[in-house]
């Protein structure tokens, strides 16, 4: 009913027009009241006159259209907070803000201003928990910041390289992936220094892993008695003490024999003295007071007796070769005593090299092992 009282009224007052067209010049009077002027400001092309009424449920109401202009009521796509006094008397339509913002005017000048938990960047606004230009960002040590769609980054500084959200330096690791472990081993990366452990059934020897069945050093091996342990690409063995020999090729007992005035392995294994002979440390030879076979008659071989001096006459060996005398019977064969001492003259040889002319008669000298001028 109260539709058609109003339909009544419009035909009257629009002597004839039909409702549409009567809307349409009221609500442009209308729109020229509020806003008389049309302004174009802020980069917005939009008119204030309000120039079509379209019907329907927004009959009376203005709404945007940049194209034919717009009306008080529903400019600025119907956000009001789009709308800029420009201190004129004038209106101006703000550009919509962007994502997360709302529109802003201040002394006729629009802008935006970002949302709770938002910030501005370049004309949008994004997460406060987001960058917008590296300075926002802190990057590790050696290293320089960056910012990429919205995000912080990093580059390492030259001699650095990337380890998760670290820069360590290029000599050092990063993971076990960049070691390279020795054969029956597992590389390891800590501190960025490259270690490894070795595998079961393995255990480490210098910079090795080598069978827990094999030695590393002689301190893994246990000698046999009178020996010394060795280990020989990992594997024990011994070495017989001075004076002792390994004479039956056993480990078992070791090195068995003492080769120190044995006659039956003199200075060896192999070495057996004659029946004449006696083992003298370990060397074979004929004791004093005993025959000292030569090959020449009458010729005492003073290389067989154990004093390195005998009697021709006798043939036997004797002590008396360097010693005090008061006559040359006294001293071995060929021997004069001089100074009341038993030496050796020009051409005799055992003299003893070491003890340089000791042995010479006085007037020579020991070469080669032999007395001379």
């Amino acid at each position: 009913m109260e539709e058609q009282r109003f339909d009544s009224l419009t035909r009257s007052l629009a002597d004839g027009l039909t409702r549409r067209r009567l809307f349409q010049g009221v609500g442009a009077a209308v729109g020229a009241w509020l806003l008389p002027t049309t302004t174009r400001a802020q980069g917005s092309d939009c008119a204030v006159f309000c120039q079509n009424v379209p019907p329907g449920r927004q009959r009376g109401q203005c709404v945007s259209d940049c194209q034919h202009g717009t009306g008080l009521f529903g400019m600025c796509e119907a956000d009001p907070s789009r709308l800029c006094d420009l201190g004129d008397g004038t209106y101006s339509c703000c550009p919509a803000p962007p994502a997360n913002a709302l529109a802003t005017c201040s002394d006729g000048l629009c802008d935006f201003a970002c949302n709770d938990g938002f910030q501005p960047c370049e004309g949008q606004c994004i997460s406060a928990s987001s960058c917008c230009t590296a300075d926002q960002c802190t990057p590790p040590a050696n290293a320089t910041a960056s910012c990429s769609g919205d995000q912080c980054g990093f580059s390492c500084n030259t001699g650095f390289v990337g380890c998760g959200s670290e820069c360590i330096p290029e000599s050092s690791c990063c993971t076990a992936a960049d070691c390279a472990p020795p054969a029956n081993a597992t590389a390891t990366c800590t501190g960025g220094q490259c270690d490894f452990t070795c595998d079961d059934g393995f255990y480490l020897c210098g910079q090795a892993c080598i069978a827990t069945s094999t030695c590393c050093t002689a301190d893994d091996c246990l000698p046999p008695a009178n020996a010394t342990a060795t280990c020989t690409a990992g594997v024990c063995g011994y070495a017989c003490l001075a004076g002792y020999g390994d004479c039956d090729g056993s480990s078992e007992n070791g090195c068995e024999e003492n080769l120190i005035g044995n006659p039956v392995h003199c200075g060896s294994c192999t070495n057996a003295c004659q029946d004449d002979e006696i083992c003298r440390n370990t060397g074979c030879c004929i004791p004093s007071g005993q025959s000292a076979d030569a090959p020449v008659p009458g010729y005492c071989d003073p290389t067989r007796c154990c004093s390195q001096g005998c009697h021709n006459a006798s043939g036997v060996c004797c002590e008396q070769f360097h010693g005090y005398c008061t006559t040359s019977d006294q001293c071995c064969s060929h021997m004069p005593c001089q100074n009341n001492e038993c030496c050796l003259g020009e051409g005799w040889g055992l003299c003893r090299v070491d003890n340089a002319d000791s042995l010479c008669c006085q007037g020579f000298r020991c070469v080669n092992g032999y007395c001379t001028v």
